[in-house]
């Protein structure tokens, strides 16, 4: 079965529409980036962003009444901090439209002050209206203009060719077609744009957009998921939309259960605003993270730690610090358990390429026996610390919940990983690193599937120490069920 990482797709009409938009970008004094409300930022392609960098833009949240408050003014927040104009409006009142229209009446450009010295009526400003498809944009245009001049449709692709509209005496706007990125990189985002509505859902794959949607529910409105379909949501997702289609008695031929047509039901009705399902939790800026702290604090080097392998029973602890140039932007990179072992390696290369400093410490067996598993975490980023100011010495250290004995600025975050993009970068670092090393010791020792256990406690390596017993100086003496064994042997040893 295909899953949501495994989705390509670009229509042709769009790559054809996008040249013609950068001819246009030419005419214009600015933008207006329209992104749904439930998800602004995977709403509007960072591709489209870049094309539009050094034109004034004003940003409109479209769809108000489908998001969470909460969520849309920490979303209002970030794009003030970006420099960009904000507007959150129900474009289904006029209102909505006569304020900005007022707004975009009143911009000035430095063309108008030639015109001004000469003595003649200021040009009419040119706006191109910029966004996904199905996004709201000709809803938007509508309510500029108080009369429907761009047709309004519920689905993806009405708009194929951009349209000069004459909204006021003072503002033409460019309606440009629905645009998407030409490869997303983070494929949960056309997941996302599937589930709004931008993109036509039929092009993935029904179970995986459907759980892809399940889940998120069940993590984020887990209380509007039960009220709403009366399920309980323990269990598997298959077992939940079976009793979906139970409650609502959806049965093909013969009582069987219509589990398709549950999953469309919850997909559509994402989409429509129905259950209180609201918005698309964004994924976390994390690189906004670290640039807070570096304007906050006046200062430019972030190192970032993270350690991988507290849990297994055997192997090192692998630990890390990484300092990335100030610049730097990934969106790929994330907590490293959240990404695939081929996107960790991918991101692996590319962090050693582009960091200032870096290095990496796998804190070996017998020292995690001797001080316990978090002084050889500890030790481990005071050595990675000590090793990376042998090249620079970075003015502030990030690390997931762990304190250090250090004279500099430190900052201990709980999943830190998660939050901070050096944290994040030194967790792909110590995870991709001390991978590595274990598959290695599975080729000493194939009996206990290293390669694949990593030496946390599956159950084929549990199976193993049964049947083989512990490794020493591999499997750690101070874990639970090696400790036991451990201790076994020097009591019968006491008895010899």
């Amino acid at each position: 079965m295909a899953t949501i990482r495994e989705i390509n797709w670009f229509p042709g009409h769009m790559r054809k529409a996008l040249n013609r938009i950068q001819e246009k970008l030419k005419q214009c004094d600015g933008v207006i980036e329209i992104g749904d409300a439930r998800a602004p930022f995977s709403s509007f392609p960072d591709y489209l962003d870049r094309l539009t960098e050094g034109k004034l833009k004003v940003f409109v949240f479209s769809k108000i009444d489908l998001a969470d408050p909460v969520c849309l003014e920490s979303q209002m927040k970030r794009m003030k901090e970006k420099g960009i104009v904000p507007f959150c409006l129900d474009l289904r009142d006029k209102k909505s439209g006569k304020e900005i229209l007022s707004f975009l009446s009143q911009v000035r450009t430095s063309q108008d002050q030639k015109y001004q010295k000469l003595g003649f009526p200021l040009p009419i400003k040119r706006f191109m209206v910029l966004g996904i498809p199905n996004v709201g944009k000709s809803t938007f245009i509508n309510s500029l203009s108080g009369k429907k001049k761009a047709a309004v449709e519920n689905k993806p692709g009405k708009t194929r060719q951009e349209q000069l509209i004459h909204v006021s005496d003072k503002v033409y706007i460019f309606d440009a077609p629905g645009i998407l990125e030409p490869n997303y990189e983070d494929k949960t985002v056309i997941a996302k744009l599937a589930l709004l509505g931008s993109v036509k859902q039929d092009i993935l794959p029904l179970i995986a957009l459907s759980d892809f949607l399940l889940d998120f529910l069940k993590e984020k409105y887990p209380e509007s998921l039960v009220k709403r379909y009366e399920v309980l949501i323990t269990g598997e997702n298959e077992e939940i939309f079976q009793e979906i289609a139970k409650k609502r008695g959806f049965l093909l031929s013969k009582g069987v259960l219509d589990v398709e047509r549950a999953r469309k039901l919850l997909l559509n009705e994402f989409k429509n605003g129905q259950g209180g399902f609201l918005s698309m939790i964004e994924k976390k800026n994390l690189f906004q993270y670290d640039q807070d702290i570096r304007e906050k604090n006046h200062l430019t080097l972030i190192a970032g730690f993270d350690e991988a392998g507290r849990g297994p029973l055997a192997g090192p602890v692998s630990t890390a610090c990484v300092v990335l140039p100030p610049d730097y932007q990934n969106a790929l990179i994330n907590d490293s358990k959240k990404l695939t072992d081929r996107e960790r390696r991918k991101l692996f290369k590319e962090i050693k390429e582009v960091a200032l400093a870096y290095h990496v410490e796998l804190v070996p067996v017998e020292v995690i026996d001797t001080i316990n598993i978090l002084e050889a975490d500890r030790l481990g980023m005071e050595t990675c610390l000590r090793k990376v100011m042998e090249k620079l010495t970075p003015e502030f250290l990030i690390t997931d919940y762990m304190n250090l004995h250090t004279d500099l600025p430190l900052l201990s975050i709980p999943k830190g990983d998660a939050t901070s993009l050096s944290v994040a970068a030194a967790s792909i670092l110590a995870k991709v690193t001390r991978d590595d090393y274990m598959i290695n010791l599975a080729k000493q020792y194939p009996l206990y599937h290293f390669e694949k256990n990593k030496g946390y406690g599956t159950k084929d390596h549990l199976k193993a120490l049964e049947e083989y017993g512990f490794i020493p100086q591999v499997h750690r003496i101070s874990f639970e069920p090696v400790k036991s064994m451990y201790l076994g042997e020097e009591q019968l040893r006491l008895f010899d």
